[in-house]
């Protein structure tokens, strides 16, 4: 934060309220405490599944989703590209080490733009800002789709 001036900038008040940010990554865990999901293991199994055939995964929990941080979002990939086809559907919860996928690097990226720790020890950049949540890269592999990329 201090090195690209975020603490300075924070201290006279612009915490990112009123901005709306779309990360367009791997996913984001909405679940996330630092996101303003509940942060359980449960939530998260309620919103992703066990798998990555589990439909939970391909459907939206409105009790979980969208959220007061993460407001909306769309999967553009799925969660088996590029070792299959594309299959875009509407839930853009991230991939976190089910089924040995890691999708995690969305909701760090999401975090750093915009987390806040219930503690308030750790702030993004921007904590007052709302996110987006569009899944163009895949969760078992680095790639990202640039017709995903397109589409987002």
């Amino acid at each position: 934060m201090p090195y690209i001036g975020a603490s300075a900038v924070q201290k006279l008040g612009i915490t990112g309220k009123g901005v709306r940010v779309a990360v367009l990554d791997s996913g984001i865990d909405y679940t996330h405490r630092n996101l303003k999901g509940s942060g359980t293991a449960a939530d998260y199994t309620a919103a992703f599944g066990t798998t990555l055939d589990d439909p939970r995964n391909r459907t939206i929990n409105p009790a979980l989703f969208p959220t007061d941080k993460v407001v909306g979002g769309f999967d553009f990939v799925g969660e088996h590209w590029p070792n299959g086809p594309l299959a875009p559907d509407p839930n853009p919860i991230a991939c976190g080490g089910v089924g040995g996928c890691d999708g995690t690097h969305g909701s760090h990226v999401a975090d750093i733009i915009g987390g806040l720790s219930r503690d308030r020890k750790h702030v993004g950049v921007a904590p007052g800002t709302q996110l987006f949540a569009v899944k163009v890269c895949s969760s078992v592999s680095t790639a990202c789709s640039g017709v995903a990329l397109i589409e987002g």
